[in-house]
Protein backbone atom coordinates (compact mmCIF):
# COMPACT_ATOMS: atom_id res chain seq x y z
CA UNK A 1 0.00 0.00 0.00
CA UNK A 2 1.32 3.45 -0.94
CA UNK A 3 2.53 5.69 2.27
CA UNK A 4 0.16 8.32 0.97
CA UNK A 5 -2.67 5.97 1.34
CA UNK A 6 -1.21 4.79 4.45
CA UNK A 7 -1.72 7.55 5.91
CA UNK A 8 -5.18 9.08 5.06
CA UNK A 9 -6.02 5.98 5.83
CA UNK A 10 -5.05 6.10 9.47
CA UNK A 11 -6.35 9.61 9.29
CA UNK A 12 -9.56 8.57 8.69
CA UNK A 13 -9.65 5.77 11.44
CA UNK A 14 -8.18 7.86 14.02
CA UNK A 15 -10.95 10.40 12.92
CA UNK A 16 -13.66 7.52 13.19
CA UNK A 17 -12.71 6.67 16.42
CA UNK A 18 -12.51 9.87 18.10
CA UNK A 19 -15.72 11.34 16.58
CA UNK A 20 -17.52 7.83 17.70
CA UNK A 21 -16.56 8.85 21.18
CA UNK A 22 -17.41 11.91 21.18
CA UNK A 23 -21.43 11.04 20.44
CA UNK A 24 -22.32 9.17 23.08
CA UNK A 25 -22.71 9.79 26.98
CA UNK A 26 -21.25 7.25 29.16
CA UNK A 27 -22.67 9.30 32.01
CA UNK A 28 -25.66 8.06 33.27
CA UNK A 29 -28.90 10.41 34.61
CA UNK A 30 -27.93 13.20 37.29
CA UNK A 31 -30.49 13.92 39.79
CA UNK A 32 -29.66 17.21 40.88
CA UNK A 33 -30.90 18.86 43.89
CA UNK A 34 -31.21 22.47 44.81
CA UNK A 35 -32.91 23.93 47.87
CA UNK A 36 -34.18 27.66 48.34
CA UNK A 37 -36.43 28.54 51.35
CA UNK A 38 -38.99 26.00 51.83
CA UNK A 39 -38.44 24.61 48.63
CA UNK A 40 -36.72 21.63 47.53
CA UNK A 41 -36.19 20.97 43.91
CA UNK A 42 -34.92 17.77 42.24
CA UNK A 43 -33.96 18.19 38.77
CA UNK A 44 -32.92 15.72 35.74
CA UNK A 45 -33.38 15.36 32.07
CA UNK A 46 -34.49 12.59 29.84
CA UNK A 47 -33.69 12.03 26.34
CA UNK A 48 -36.74 10.33 24.18
CA UNK A 49 -34.69 6.84 25.07
CA UNK A 50 -34.94 7.05 28.49
CA UNK A 51 -31.10 7.82 28.42
CA UNK A 52 -28.96 11.07 29.70
CA UNK A 53 -29.74 14.36 28.12
CA UNK A 54 -29.05 14.38 23.97
CA UNK A 55 -29.43 16.35 21.04
CA UNK A 56 -32.83 16.31 20.22
CA UNK A 57 -35.99 16.47 22.09
CA UNK A 58 -35.57 15.75 25.98
CA UNK A 59 -37.84 16.18 28.65
CA UNK A 60 -36.74 18.55 32.02
CA UNK A 61 -38.06 16.33 34.76
CA UNK A 62 -38.35 18.83 38.14
CA UNK A 63 -39.70 17.50 41.11
CA UNK A 64 -41.00 20.08 43.79
CA UNK A 65 -41.26 19.85 47.47
CA UNK A 66 -42.40 22.10 50.04
CA UNK A 67 -41.54 21.67 53.79
CA UNK A 68 -41.11 17.80 52.65
CA UNK A 69 -44.30 17.92 51.01
CA UNK A 70 -45.41 17.60 47.10
CA UNK A 71 -45.99 20.95 45.47
CA UNK A 72 -49.09 20.33 43.00
CA UNK A 73 -50.22 23.83 42.65
CA UNK A 74 -47.40 25.66 40.85
CA UNK A 75 -46.68 26.67 37.70
CA UNK A 76 -43.09 25.67 36.28
CA UNK A 77 -41.18 26.83 33.41
CA UNK A 78 -37.67 26.25 32.25
CA UNK A 79 -35.49 27.94 30.06
CA UNK A 80 -32.39 25.89 28.25
CA UNK A 81 -29.49 28.38 27.67
CA UNK A 82 -26.63 27.36 25.62
CA UNK A 83 -23.29 28.17 27.05
CA UNK A 84 -21.25 27.54 23.90
CA UNK A 85 -22.38 29.31 22.19
CA UNK A 86 -23.74 31.60 24.63
CA UNK A 87 -27.63 31.91 23.42
CA UNK A 88 -30.82 32.22 25.04
CA UNK A 89 -33.55 30.22 25.13
CA UNK A 90 -36.83 30.52 25.21
CA UNK A 91 -38.89 29.36 28.44
CA UNK A 92 -40.93 25.72 28.35
CA UNK A 93 -43.87 25.41 30.33
CA UNK A 94 -44.08 22.07 32.43
CA UNK A 95 -46.93 19.71 32.90
CA UNK A 96 -47.90 18.36 36.03
CA UNK A 97 -47.53 14.79 36.23
CA UNK A 98 -48.75 13.92 40.03
CA UNK A 99 -46.48 14.01 42.87
CA UNK A 100 -44.52 17.01 43.05
CA UNK A 101 -43.35 16.39 39.54
CA UNK A 102 -43.46 18.13 36.33
CA UNK A 103 -42.19 17.55 32.82
CA UNK A 104 -40.72 20.28 30.58
CA UNK A 105 -39.97 19.84 26.92
CA UNK A 106 -36.56 20.57 26.41
CA UNK A 107 -35.23 20.51 22.61
CA UNK A 108 -30.67 20.56 22.93
CA UNK A 109 -27.91 20.26 20.89
CA UNK A 110 -25.05 18.84 21.46
CA UNK A 111 -23.54 21.39 23.85
CA UNK A 112 -23.56 22.42 27.48
CA UNK A 113 -26.35 24.60 29.33
CA UNK A 114 -27.84 26.64 32.02
CA UNK A 115 -31.58 25.38 32.93
CA UNK A 116 -33.54 28.21 34.61
CA UNK A 117 -36.12 27.03 36.24
CA UNK A 118 -38.56 29.26 37.65
CA UNK A 119 -41.61 28.01 40.39
CA UNK A 120 -44.22 30.28 40.81
CA UNK A 121 -46.91 29.52 43.42
CA UNK A 122 -50.22 31.25 44.12
CA UNK A 123 -49.76 33.39 47.38
CA UNK A 124 -45.57 32.59 47.45
CA UNK A 125 -42.54 34.32 46.74
CA UNK A 126 -41.29 33.46 43.14
CA UNK A 127 -38.08 30.37 43.30
CA UNK A 128 -35.46 30.65 40.80
CA UNK A 129 -32.52 27.84 40.35
CA UNK A 130 -30.29 27.36 37.47
CA UNK A 131 -28.97 23.70 36.76
CA UNK A 132 -26.30 22.67 34.60
CA UNK A 133 -26.99 19.84 31.90
CA UNK A 134 -24.86 18.81 29.27
CA UNK A 135 -26.31 17.31 25.91
CA UNK A 136 -24.77 14.51 23.81
CA UNK A 137 -24.90 13.89 20.20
Amino acid sequence: MPKLLQSTSAALVALIIASSGCSRSTQSQKVLTQTSGDVTVQFTVMGANGGPAHSGEDTAVVTVMSNGQPVDDANVLATANMKAPKLAGSPASGRFEGNGQYNVPLRLVATTYDVDVKIVRLNKPAVELTFPVEAWQ
